[in-house]
């Protein structure tokens, strides 16, 4: 069953190139194929690969330039490669990771060892990538305390009335004397008012 996942595989063998192609189509990997270096940087674009499976000793383009380039275009600066080849040596091993590398597997080797190493190696891939993704995205915005609506006092239709709020309003003279004397006071009456000190005031009724 494909798992959605693209092997781009670099070699000028192609007995070795089937035996790649039924492990890891096995797998349910998407595996292409190149048969010398210079082809392989051709098509290796346009494919997309999720990892990359270079053999070293190729005609036109070995795999250290091939690794060389990719890495000098954006789009596969991340991108894992594992050298596949018969060259042994720490020399040839420290060259494959100076050019790039992220693995390097030495031939003969076992054919379910090369599924876990791959295997191994897209899983950190993708965890590596993701920990880019979130540490690119842009911050929260830190939480803020909900709004809370303002409630004014209602005034219920009924309820009883503070006696403050029915207190008579100060009435103008006319009306203040018309209550001391219980009736309307007749227009052009002089009137004076003695107070507890014996001072008094005269009010003039219009």
């Amino acid at each position: 069953m494909a798992n959605g996942k693209k092997i781009f595989i670099a070699e000028d063998n192609h007995h070795f190139c089937e035996l790649y192609r039924m492990a890891l189509g096995a797998e349910g990997y998407q595996v292409d194929f190149a048969y010398n270096g210079k082809e392989a940087l051709d098509k290796i674009p346009g494919a997309e690969p999720d990892l990359i499976i270079l053999d070293v000793m190729m005609p036109e383009m070995d795999g250290y330039e091939v690794c060389h380039k990719l890495r000098e275009l954006p789009q596969f600066a991340l991108t894992p490669v594992i050298m596949l080849t018969a060259l042994s040596t720490d020399e040839d091993r420290i060259k494959g990771y100076q050019v790039g590398a992220d693995d390097y597997i030495t031939k003969p080797f076992s054919l379910k060892v090369l599924k876990a190493r791959v295997a191994s190696i897209l899983e950190r891939s993708y965890a590596k990538k993701a920990e880019m993704v979130a540490a690119a995205a842009p911050p929260a915005e830190p939480a803020t305390p909900e709004a809370q609506p303002i409630v004014l006092r209602e005034e219920v239709v009924g309820a009883p009335v503070s006696p403050v709020a029915t207190a008579p309003r100060l009435s103008p003279t006319e009306d203040a004397l018309e209550q001391i004397f219980g009736a309307p006071v007749p227009t052009g009456s002089n009137i004076l008012i003695l107070g507890p000190l014996g001072s008094g005031k005269s009010f003039f009724s219009r």
